[in-house]
Formats: C-alpha cells, structure tokens, sequence
C-alpha cells in the first residue's frame, strides 16, 4: 500500500514539476483573478443559494449535503463550469472538480488528481480508448484541446521519443499545431509572478478604493517596503487592466 501511494505521489510530481502544467496552471490563476470567474464564482453561489464564501466542512463532499435540490443544482453548476472551461481552452475533466470544490468550500485554487488534464500534453491509450470510449463530451474536448497526437510503438525508448520530437518539431509537429492555434490564446504567456510580489500586488488591488496614500502606508507596514503613490498607481492600474482583459 505504501509503496503503491510512493508511486502515485512521485506520478504526480513529475507531472505538476513539468513546464507543460507550469505554463497552463499560471495561464488558469491569472484566470481566476479576473472579474469573470469572480463573478462566475458569486453569480453560483447566489443563485444555488451556497454561502458568499462557501460552505463551512472538514469534508468537502460534492455535492455538499446542504445544497438545495443537491443532485440537479451540482448538474447544473457542472454545466456552467464546463462552458466557461471551454471557452478559455481548460479541460473540464481536469479543471471542473477544482473549480466546483471552490465554488461549494471556498478556500486556495490547487490542482486536484485531474494531472493528465492539467497541462498541455497528455498521454492517451489509443487503443484501450478504442474498446472503452470515453464519453462524448470528454473525446470532444481531447479532440480540441489535443489536437494532435504522436503515436508511439511500444518498443519506442526514451532516446527515440526524444529525438524523433527534436528532429521533427519544426517541419511537422509545429505545423500542425498552428492549425490550430488561437493567435489571441493567452495560455502560455503569462509568467509566473515572484510570491511575495504577488501577494503585495494582490493586496494592492484588493484595497484599491483606498487613497494613494494610504495604500502606501499600509504596503508600507504589511510589507517592509516602501513604495511612491507613482508606483502604488501604477501597479493598482496593471492589476485592474489584468483581471478585465485577461
């Protein structure tokens, strides 16, 4: 048992480590402090009738046993996050769970054991899928998120893969991809942000109403770092141009 739980936690390290999970986990929070998916967030919970900051457990079960008519509201919330999903280019299987567990419990955004979902490769069973589909609406997203794939015989070792993609890339692999590549997709160009400047930016934008000032005397105290009213602006206006063209 123990050694099987070593395997699943090293499975999930090499994945969340990957630059492929890195680029669209940074691309889904600098989502997530927009003010659409904030109001996405607020506009569920009000109208399923969940608390402002959700409910209140030690066992976040989905649905949570207090949600009202609970089967048909979670199918319906489950619908409205598999839209907003596909519409900024998430796959629902990985990200609707992390998402609806927010939405009911509140709390940090973290990536959930959806891994294969989480980034921008993936490795499917062709063949197995063959037998046992998956359903419609989960080959259909695959189909768009996944476009293309690279077959792999079973005796193909690490060297060949490797070179195979190297030698590859710029004459067929990259070509297809830009058939069918959103040119105004953002997923893989925003950066990941310094923790401790985020948190400071966070915090600026979440006491924006306050007076240049102010927001300087309080970075000042929270923070141990003085900024200029100039700056205190500059970055107020960055974080609210962020989260409403994102």
């Amino acid at each position: 048992m123990e050694d099987s739980k070593a395997k699943y936690e090293q499975l999930l390290d090499s994945h969340y480590s990957s630059q492929a999970h890195k680029k669209l986990w940074n691309y889904f929070l600098a989502l997530s402090k927009t003010d659409e998916f904030i109001n996405l967030v607020a506009d569920l919970r009000k109208k399923y009738k969940i608390p402002k900051d959700g409910f209140i457990s030690e066992e976040r079960i989905s649905p949570p046993p207090r949600l009202e008519n609970r089967f048909n509201a979670d199918h319906e919330i489950i619908k409205a996050i598999e839209e907003y999903c596909l519409k900024y280019g998430l796959h629902p299987l990985g990200f609707f769970m992390l998402i609806e567990d927010h939405i009911y419990y509140g709390g940090e955004l973290e990536p959930d054991d959806g891994f294969s979902q989480l980034s921008l490769c993936t490795t499917s069973d062709l063949f197995e899928e063959s037998i046992d589909p998956f359903d419609p609406s989960t080959q259909e997203a695959d189909n768009k998120l996944f476009p293309i794939a690279i077959r792999l015989s079973p005796y193909a070792t690490e060297r060949d893969i490797l070179d195979f993609v190297k030698k590859t890339y710029k004459t067929t692999i990259k070509p297809a991809l830009d058939m069918y590549k959103n040119k105004d997709s953002l997923i893989g160009k925003i950066k990941a942000r310094d923790g401790k400047i985020q948190e400071r930016n966070e915090f600026i934008y979440q006491n924006r109403n306050l007076s240049l000032k102010e927001l300087s005397d309080k970075v000042s105290d929270k923070f141990k770092e003085h900024l200029d009213e100039g700056l205190i602006g500059k970055i107020r206006s960055i974080e609210l141009k962020r989260r409403k063209e994102l």
